[in-house]
């Protein structure tokens, strides 16, 4: 008896929203239906694109800022925010405490925020083509840090730290109005990095 009654209950729920679904989806026509769909399909694959694998690929989107989703984001582990016209870095970057690779390459920042000391497991960041003025000392502590691409801005000295990362294979400078005396001395204390100028 309870089973036939919670099949009536059941039954009468399926009716009750068949009703209120069916008139509305009638009046749609195909198309109508087919853009709702492709609508839900790109939220979702944007949701997906900042959470699967930690890889986000925001390049070339007309950003200013970065998004706030993107900032809590404390798995991202590759993030591309090439190509937008990002003028800064807010402090919450101190969140992407996993990221390895970082590229923000061709945006509009003139520096970095102090709090990447804590991008610990950084080991790859391009900030190249931004007109940059300034690099935080804090660079210095990215002791896992293989790669640097400066290019294309505008410092004309480095902070004393960047001579502890060690592990630096590649430093590309070219682009910038590095003083001689500077870059020689940034040189022969990265003797095992490839300066590139």
């Amino acid at each position: 008896m309870k089973k036939t009654l919670l099949y009536i209950i059941v039954g009468l729920g399926v009716l009750v929203g068949l009703y209120f679904v069916f008139p509305r989806t009638v009046n749609k026509t195909t198309k109508d239906i087919g853009n709702e769909v492709q609508k839900a399909t790109e939220v979702i694959k944007e949701d997906m694109d900042l959470n699967i694998g930690g890889k986000i690929d925001l390049s070339g989107k007309g950003l200013t800022e970065v998004p706030k989703n993107v900032l809590d984001n404390s798995g991202v582990v590759e993030l591309d925010l090439s190509d937008n016209s990002i003028s800064s870095m807010p402090s919450q970057v101190e969140k992407w405490r996993n990221l390895r690779i970082f590229s923000a390459e061709n945006n509009i920042m003139k520096s970095l925020p102090a709090e990447i000391r804590l991008w610990s497991k950084i080991e790859e960041i391009d900030v190249s083509g931004n007109g940059m003025t300034d690099l935080p000392a804090e660079i210095g502590q990215l002791r896992n840090l293989k790669v640097l691409d400066l290019s294309d801005n505008d410092i004309d000295e480095f902070p004393n730290e960047l001579q502890n990362l060690t592990q630096l294979k590649t430093l590309d400078l070219r682009g910038n109005p590095v003083k001689v005396d500077h870059l020689e001395r940034i040189k022969s204390a990265l003797f095992d990095t490839e300066v590139l100028f």
